[in-house]
């Protein structure tokens, strides 16, 4: 009866009829168990404790059976609901990892289009007088003049005949050092930082950059070229590493570094170079890179030769060491010399 009304009850409640029907078995047979168990104890007090191990277990596993069969379901959904939170964490932790990685990319590239300065100074001893001891007598500062000895062998031989210098005419090839002492060079009177990190360069000076690729040796040249063409003279910039592209707008953007006096050359060889430029035009010529167009020291002084009128500034790459790329008599031949790395521009 009690097994029928249960029965009855999940009916109405709607319940699964498989779920009902059996839930009627189980509920039916515990109550056998218990039935009999309850008749063998009147029957006897003292029967086995068999009979007692068999009601403990039959109830045990009817209602472990029932609350399996109820709660099923809700287990189900729960697993479901586990699932989907583990996968929106999954896909949020996909996209904080791409946030991550694309903010490293943007800090690297402020990093190297940052250029920050670093000058290098060098401690000079201070300039003493010159001190010579002749004919056991010490002269300061001017040195008289003497008519020198020569000895050859611990002998000592007639005096040497001393050329005059007083009828000396200077020429193109041979100057007076009093004269070249005299000589008033054109400068580039640069300011503020720039006059700390380079100094007054000559008025045709070479300039040379060198530097690993990202480290910055571009955006260097883009603020030079920038100072230069504010201040200076004209400045043509060919890009042969970047021609007319999107990066390199994006660079000159972010340094505010367009000016009127500031012009972009997409020309990617020598031969276009002498082709595109003009010779008389422009006071600063800015080759970026010497390497992408395939300039080597003997290119690069035709060059010279032939824009005899401007100054020169070079980028060059260089290799995973540090070293750069080609003949390093581009370096010693240029006036100044800068490397940059990491975004940190050195004058050597």
């Amino acid at each position: 009866m009690i097994a029928f009304f249960v029965f009855l009850f999940l009916i109405l409640e709607k319940t699964d009829i498989l779920i009902c029907c059996f839930l009627y078995i189980v509920i039916c047979q515990f109550l056998y168990i218990v039935v009999y168990c309850v008749h063998a104890l009147l029957a006897n007090i003292n029967k086995s404790t068999v009979e007692g191990t068999l009601l403990g277990i039959g109830g045990g596993g009817i209602v472990g059976l029932i609350y399996n069969a109820i709660t099923e379901d809700g287990r189900k959904k729960k697993k479901i609901s586990d699932l989907l939170e583990i996968k929106e964490a999954r896909k949020a932790l996909q996209v904080n990892y791409a946030d991550n990685t694309r903010q490293e990319t943007i800090i690297s590239r402020k990093l190297a289009d940052n250029v920050r300065y670093e000058t290098k100074i060098i401690s000079l001893p201070a300039t003493r007088k010159l001190e010579l001891s002749l004919k056991n007598e010490l002269f300061l500062g001017s040195i008289p003049k003497v008519t020198p000895k020569i000895t050859v062998n611990g002998n000592l031989n007639d005096k040497i005949n001393v050329k005059e210098t007083d009828n000396h005419t200077d020429t193109d090839k041979i100057m007076g050092s009093i004269r070249f002492m005299g000589y008033d060079y054109k400068k580039l009177k640069f300011q503020d930082k720039w006059l700390d990190f380079i100094g007054s360069p000559a008025l045709l000076f070479h300039l040379a950059i060198h530097g690993k690729p990202g480290g910055g040796k571009s955006t260097f040249a883009i603020l030079l070229a920038k100072y230069l063409a504010d201040n200076f003279g004209t400045v043509i910039y060919i890009s042969g590493e970047e021609g007319f592209s999107c990066t390199l707008q994006e660079k000159i953007a972010r340094n505010n570094a367009a000016s009127p006096n500031l012009l972009i050359a997409a020309s990617k060889t020598y031969d276009a170079i002498i082709n595109d430029i003009p010779d008389d035009k422009y006071n600063f010529i800015v080759i970026d890179s010497l390497n992408d167009m395939d300039i080597d020291v003997k290119k690069l002084k035709l060059l010279k030769e032939r824009y005899k009128d401007s100054a020169f500034i070079t980028i060059s790459q260089a290799t995973k060491d540090g070293s750069m790329r080609g003949s390093l008599e581009i370096i010693h031949d240029a006036d100044v010399e800068i490397k940059v790395e990491k975004g940190i521009a050195t004058t050597n």
